[in-house]
C-alpha cells in the first residue's frame, strides 16, 4: 500500500493515502502533506479535495502551512482557494486564529478572493467560534464580504429556529 502512495497515477496515489490513514496515520499524513504541496496544481487540488471530502483532520496543518506561504504573483491562487474551502469543511476552530490575517478589513495584504473565501468558509465552523468573525464581516467595507457574512448569519439563525421548533 505504501508503494501505491507514491504511484504516478494521481487516483491510485490518493486512494492509497486515504487507505493508509487506518494503518499508519503518521506516514499517510506526511504523504498527504507532500501531495498538498505538489508543484502540479491538479495534484495539490485533488489532495485538498480528499482532505475536505473525507474530513481528514490531519490535513489542517498542511493546509495552513500552504496558506502561510507567500504567493505574490498568485500562481497558486486556485490551490489556495481550495485550501480555504477545505478548512471550512473541516471546521476546526483551532485553525481560525491562524486565519486572522484574512479577516482583517484595513490594510489587508491578502488577495480579495482569498479573503472572501475565508469569510464564506466560516459557515462550516461551530457558531460560537465563528460569531466574532461573522460580526466583523458584517461591518466590513467590502459589500461581498458583508453579503457572505449575512448568508452565514442567516443560515445560523435558520438552524437555531429549526432546533427551537423540534424542542417544542
Amino acid at each position: 500500500m505504501r508503494r501505491c502512495a507514491e504511484h504516478p497515477d494521481l487516483r491510485v496515489r490518493l486512494e492509497a493515502i486515504k487507505s493508509l490513514f487506518a494503518a499508519d496515520s503518521q506516514r499517510s499524513a506526511d504523504l498527504l502533506a507532500q501531495a498538498i504541496n505538489d508543484r502540479d496544481p491538479k495534484v495539490a487540488e485533488a489532495a485538498i479535495g480528499l482532505v475536505g471530502s473525507y474530513n481528514i483532520t490531519q490535513g489542517v496543518a498542511p493546509l495552513l502551512a500552504l496558506l502561510r506561504r507567500w504567493d505574490p504573483l498568485r500562481l497558486r491562487r486556485g490551490v489556495r482557494l481550495h485550501a480555504m474551502r477545505a478548512l471550512g469543511r473541516l471546521a476546526d476552530p483551532a485553525a481560525l486564529p491562524h486565519l486572522e490575517p484574512w479577516f482583517r478589513d484595513r490594510l489587508s495584504l491578502k488577495p480579495r478572493e482569498e479573503r472572501l473565501a475565508a469569510f464564506e468558509a466560516l459557515g462550516g465552523y461551530p457558531e460560537a467560534s465563528r460569531r466574532p468573525l461573522v460580526e466583523r464581516g458584517l461591518r466590513s467595507r467590502d459589500p461581498e464580504v458583508r453579503a457572505a457574512c449575512a448568508r452565514v448569519h442567516a443560515g445560523a439563525a435558520a438552524v437555531e429556529r429549526a432546533m427551537d421548533e423540534t424542542h417544542v
